[in-house]
């Protein structure tokens, strides 16, 4: 009879909005005042975008706020607890070689830098440095009204984004879409690709690379990517407007 309560409580819960896949890559999005059973097959980037929850798969009891990220190599089955609610996106990927240890990182301690000639701003929050893979990167951007990032591809990196408020149209070899607050697209590594802020509200953002190395450009106007990962245009040069006008904080 438990076993039974438990199967019926299990197929009641709220579960995971699937917003992409590709191959063994998912991004989820979660919005719930209800508990939420995940099963990962793999490592977990979890990053709370709105309100508050318990992670139990993060060191401490305490709930992490909107800001905050978890990286958990490889957490098996766990529940996302809201307190009172919260809105999530979950990165699902291979667990990757030779990494234990769980990571817990807010946007209030990651490295900021600005761009597109100040219209825009960024942090890094996770990459190799601070998760001891390059199995993936993430960054936060943020981009006022009139900011524009111009065509350019990572040879051999995917980037994910999703968005957190505001507007983009994202033009992917030559087929433009608009992106709104909970929509998301997967940028295929070698894809040619460029953004622009639509509307008069600031955009939002959440950004991967997977695996990470594009976000290395960011970190001083010397920073390379690492061979193969794609800091730059067609020959390997910087991402015209990007990388040249990006400046650490």
């Amino acid at each position: 009879m438990q076993a039974l309560l438990a199967t019926l409580l299990l197929a009641a819960a709220p579960s995971p909005k699937t917003l992409l896949t590709s191959g063994p890559i998912k991004l989820l999005e979660v919005s719930s005042e209800r508990n939420v059973p995940l099963l990962p097959k793999g490592a977990e980037v979890v990053v709370l975008v709105e309100g508050a929850a318990l992670v139990p798969i993060a060191p401490g009891n305490a709930p992490l706020k909107a800001g905050d990220t978890v990286f958990a190599p490889a957490p098996g089955p766990w529940t996302l607890q809201p307190r009172p609610r919260v809105r999530a996106i979950i990165l699902a990927l291979p667990a990757p070689k030779n990494v234990l240890a769980t990571t817990v990182r807010s946007e209030k301690d990651a490295v900021k830098f600005r761009m597109l000639s100040g219209k825009g701003e960024g942090a890094i929050i996770l990459d190799k440095d601070v998760v001891g893979t390059d199995a993936f990167s993430q960054q936060r951007l943020t981009l006022q009204p009139g900011a524009a990032v111009p065509a350019h591809q990572h040879p051999g990196s995917a980037e994910l984004i999703y968005v957190v408020s505001g507007q983009t149209e994202v033009t992917l070899d030559g087929k433009p879409q608009v992106l709104k607050a909970g929509e998301a697209v997967i940028i295929p590594a070698g894809a040619q690709h460029a953004a622009k802020v639509v509307g008069q509200e600031p955009f939002q953002a959440i950004q991967f690379y997977v695996p990470g190395g594009p976000e290395q450009r960011f970190k001083g106007p010397g920073a390379a990517a690492p061979p193969g990962a794609g800091g730059g245009g067609a020959a390997g040069a910087p991402d015209a407007g990007v990388t040249s006008a990006a400046t650490p904080r």
